[in-house]
């Protein structure tokens, strides 16, 4: 669009106007010299259109001022200024205040000429951004491992030594997902005889589409890459992980039909209103399509990990978001929380990391414990690697260090005494032998 001259950029303006409904375009005499660039629409509900293609630039409020008097003038309905560029704030507040029933004052930028342009079916002006692709950060090989420990440490209670020690990354796949980016603008007010009884109104929000499917991309996946801001992506960045990228098959301009629909579906409600007489009616509050504004679509790239890793002896696989600006999200995290004791998932507690092999089982409790702590240095065991001793009517969990330097100390004990025991008894032998002999010979 950068390219149009400005002679192309008014032909372009008028063809999409044509085919959104404002009517044919008008030739008049000497039109032009009022100051406006196109003329539209039939007698009573005329349009007078200002045409600036200027990229990049700022539109200020003597072009719109101008032209609002030319449409004053003209005796036209609508004044619109379409540009390329961007309003300044001065032009947006005077357009505001100056609109009334009688003449609307319309200003439209490159984004929301896009927006036209995919509406009215122009292909030459409905690029969105297709000369860039985006992508979303993943942690390179180095920092993945780092972090991944370090995310593990607050998932586990585990002692003396953390996750993050115990842990080994044997394989790390990376796909890329294509998607597209919407980001639209909505306000629809729904009326009935008493008035306004619903409204949906959202601003700059953002809809993910998939690049393949077309289907909208909700919950966590959509919720954890709201927060992030893509980056431009490039075929010649280096592999991280086995990255694999799957591509694009979703055309642009359904890529916004789907949009658009989708944008409607979700927006639409089913109201229930009081009457003037008193009874309670349903109305469908359905959005129409000139209530969205698409501002920007883009195409984004949505990384995804599958991680095969061993903790101890216990070897896991779990699918997984990351971003280095912010943390990581189990897509399927059964695997790491399920007790290896009673095949259970851990809810509202924090897993317990045994030591000697690595399993996850529930934390220990009071009674029937599937995970133990060992009684002499604490460490953290299951069932399985736990040595269980008997001390009056009551078992204690230690681990098999604990448990043996106990048996030797028993056995070293137990042999001290019975050597003490058996000098004794051959002392008080001797002595009843002797006393025997003295009482005799006295």
């Amino acid at each position: 669009m950068e390219s149009l001259t400005e002679s192309e950029f008014e032909n372009l303006c008028a063809e999409i106007l044509e085919k959104l409904g404002y009517g044919p375009r008008q030739h008049p005499q000497n039109y032009k010299d009022s100051g406006e660039d196109l003329r539209m629409g039939l007698e009573g509900r005329t349009m007078v259109v200002e045409c600036r293609h200027c990229p990049g630039k700022t539109i200020g409020r003597p072009t719109v001022q101008q032209l609002h008097s030319a449409a004053i003038a003209s005796g036209a309905k609508t004044a619109m200024v379409i540009t390329t560029g961007k309003f300044a704030k001065t032009a947006l507040d005077y357009a505001k205040d100056v609109s009334c029933s009688t003449l609307t004052v319309e200003l439209v930028d490159l984004s929301i000429l896009r927006d036209m342009a995919a509406r009215a079916n122009v292909a030459s002006s409905a690029a969105t951004d297709n000369e860039a692709v985006w992508m979303h950060k993943v942690f390179d090989d180095e920092e993945f491992a780092q972090e991944f420990g370090e995310f593990l440490n607050r998932r586990y209670e585990s002692h003396p030594r953390s996750p993050s020690q115990m842990l080994t990354i044997l394989t790390r796949k990376v796909q890329l997902y294509p998607s597209y980016e919407v980001q639209f603008s909505l306000d629809a007010a729904f009326k009935t005889t008493i008035g306004v009884i619903h409204r949906e109104s959202e601003s700059n929000s953002i809809l993910l589409l998939s690049g393949v499917e077309g289907k909208a991309i909700r919950g966590e996946v959509a919720d954890f890459y709201r927060q992030f801001i893509p980056v431009h992506y490039s075929s010649e960045t280096p592999e991280n992980g086995n990255r694999t990228v799957i591509p694009f098959t979703l055309a642009d301009m359904a890529a916004r039909q789907v949009a658009l629909r989708e944008i409607l579906r979700s927006h639409t409600r089913r109201v229930s209103y009081l009457g003037r007489n008193g009874r309670v009616y349903e109305k469908l509050c359905e959005p129409k399509e000139k209530d969205v504004i698409i501002t920007r679509m883009r195409r984004v790239y949505l990384p995804g990990s599958t991680t095969t890793f061993r903790i101890g002896e216990k070897e896991h696989t779990e699918t997984h978001l990351d971003n280095p600006a912010g943390d990581f999200r189990l897509l399927n995290d059964t695997d790491i929380l399920t007790c290896s004791w009673c095949g259970n998932l851990v809810k509202d507690e924090i897993p317990q990391l045994c030591n000697a092999c690595g399993a996850i089982t529930h934390p220990k409790r009071l009674l029937s414990s599937h995970g133990v702590a060992c009684k002499d240095c604490g460490m953290t065991l299951c069932r399985n690697c736990a040595v269980f001793i008997r001390r009056f009517i009551i078992k204690s969990p230690f681990c098999k260090e604990c448990a043996e330097k106990r048996a030797n100390r028993k056995v070293t004990k137990g042999t001290s005494q019975e050597g003490r025991s058996t000098t004794k008894t051959r002392t008080v032998r001797k002595i009843r032998r002797v006393r025997p002999l003295n009482k005799t010979s006295g």
